[in-house]
């Protein structure tokens, strides 16, 4: 149910923008006393974004999830941002008959960490009765293993809701690419790779053959024989947009969920639409570029900017270390959604967040490995500043 004032709401709601310190800066030069009033510090920092949270602690139990008080989580985080007092208005705000829905969801982290079915099945369930049709939902994620092991299993049925990978199954557009002047060496999967598959023994043994090419270059030294082989890779400077997002949709809604990423810091709504939606993106992944700038100018580029609508952050567990692959030893119960337009704003949120956990384990923060955020604002897709991010608080 959405927040209201009477005996029967569901939720109370707390809202809160912190005030910027330049602006307390020059309240206490000039001596006014009224800054000890909330109401005035917080009306003289303007926030140029929104993001809604949902928490409820009974919502899950060493790792189960009660799906019932899930799609409550869900109904009054869409209806609150949406200002709207059922879940099909709420919809309504978002997407449209005639549309063609892409719904990505993030699967890397297995069942036990991929975007929770409940929140899927609610969110599909809303679309049906505002009027879109079965056969224009596709719900979708980059990896058809990573899809699977989630069990989410593949369906391709034209006359049903169809679940999609992009590798292998609908692929790449050609006509529309990310440039970037960094050359990748394409793997299987890639569009211009050329090849079979590889087996596991071979992955393995490229590996191998890229660990000691770091490691040469790091110390300084000639490559190895074993790395030189390298030389006879595949490279290209293109990054090719999955025909999923860029053809077969006019509207897409991005599942991420919270987890860190030792490649990227934080594989949430930014990195895990950006990473899902090109090809050949090993390249930005890690030292030295960590994603910055090649994941925000990604989500700039038009099929992306044009046409995502609206993110809802998985938070119910929580990942701070060892992602995106799922690692109990660092996974909390969250208990939390994070919703809004502003992919920036929610994952600098969830950044922030799991540094707090992060220190308290003692490990370094991911916090500078997510200077694509930053990129992120300069671009105009959304604000990492959280000074200037309102907060609609719910809970129980």
């Amino acid at each position: 149910m959405k927040p209201k004032s009477n005996a029967s709401a569901f939720l109370k709601l707390q809202l809160f923008c912190e005030p910027h310190p330049a602006v307390c800066a020059a309240a206490l030069l000039a001596g006014i006393f009224f800054l000890a009033m909330p109401s005035r510090a917080t009306a003289q920092q303007p926030c140029t974004s929104r993001v809604v949270t949902v928490t409820n602690k009974a919502a899950i139990k060493d790792f189960a999830i009660n799906e019932e008080i899930l799609r409550d989580m869900l109904m009054a985080g869409l209806m609150q941002w949406t200002d709207k007092d059922t879940l099909p208005d709420a919809v309504r705000c978002l997407v449209k008959p005639g549309d063609l829905v892409g719904v990505r969801i993030s699967t890397a982290g297995g069942p036990t960490l991929a975007v929770k079915k409940q929140i899927l099945a609610t969110l599909v369930d809303s679309m049906f009765r505002v009027g879109i049709e079965p056969r224009n939902v596709i719900v979708w994620d980059k990896k058809e293993e990573d899809m699977l092991a989630a069990k989410f299993h593949i369906t391709t049925s034209p006359r049903n809701i169809r679940y999609l990978s992009v590798v292998p199954g609908t692929g790449f557009d050609i006509s529309r690419f990310y440039m970037f002047e960094m050359m990748g060496q394409l793997i299987w999967g890639d569009h211009e790779f050329k090849g079979d598959k590889p087996t596991r023994e071979e992955i393995l043994a490229e590996s191998t053959r890229e660990a000691a090419e770091r490691a040469a270059k790091k110390a300084g030294l000639p490559l190895p024989p074993a790395a030189q082989e390298i030389k006879r890779r595949q490279e290209s400077a293109k990054s090719y947009f999955a025909k999923i997002a860029s053809q077969y949709t006019t509207k897409i809604i991005n599942l991420a969920v919270f987890s860190d990423s030792d490649t990227v810091g934080f594989e949430g709504c930014v990195a895990g639409l950006a990473l899902a939606s090109v090809d050949n993106t090993r390249r930005f992944q890690g030292p030295p570029m960590f994603g910055n700038p090649a994941l925000a100018e990604i989500l700039a580029e038009e099929p992306l900017k044009k046409k995502t609508v609206f993110h809802i952050l998985d938070g119910m567990l929580a990942q701070y270390a060892g992602g995106p692959s799922f690692q109990p030893k660092y996974c909390k119960p969250h208990a939390t959604l994070y919703f809004g337009t502003d992919p920036v704003a929610i994952d600098s949120m969830a950044v922030e967040r799991a540094d707090k956990w992060r220190a308290a384990d003692q490990l370094p923060p991911i916090k500078p490995l997510t200077q694509y955020l930053q990129t992120a604002t300069k671009l105009g897709l959304g604000e990492c500043d959280l000074s200037k991010v309102k907060v609609e608080h719910l809970e129980p």
